[in-house]
């Protein structure tokens, strides 16, 4: 699978080559080779309830306690599974990617673009 590569600065302004940034293309590759991942989407509980990728797990990247609910995927999933980080447009999610490398310390793939104009496939919470 291609992707691009970008690293990434962390807050304390090194480089971190555990971050892949994935375009749609590249996303849709990597969720239909089924690799298992904990997926991580960063968008309100309102967004995602009206949809999200498939088995995604909702934080709100604006929560105040965003900081304890990553804590506690990676207790919850340990470090060996890779995550795979999204919000609408991409502009959250990269926001919290230096909280998120700070606490996860596994292979990180961000949707550089988000979902809201995409192919990648989504379902809904809503009947």
């Amino acid at each position: 699978m291609q992707c691009s590569f970008f690293s990434v600065t962390t807050l304390a302004g090194t480089l971190d080559q555990r971050v892949f940034h994935l375009n749609e293309r590249a996303t849709v590759e990597l969720l239909e080779k089924n690799i298992d991942l904990v997926i991580i989407d960063l968008r309100t509980p309102r967004e995602f309830e009206e949809s999200h990728i498939k088995d995604a797990i909702n934080i709100n990247a604006f929560s105040k306690n965003f900081e304890e609910e990553i804590l506690a995927l990676v207790k919850e999933f340990g470090t060996s599974k890779p995550w795979l980080v999204y919000c609408r447009t991409g502009n959250r999610s990269l926001k919290a990617l230096p909280d998120i490398i700070r606490l996860f310390p596994g292979t990180i793939y961000h949707i550089k673009d988000g979902i809201a104009y995409s192919s990648i496939p989504l379902e809904s919470d809503n009947k």
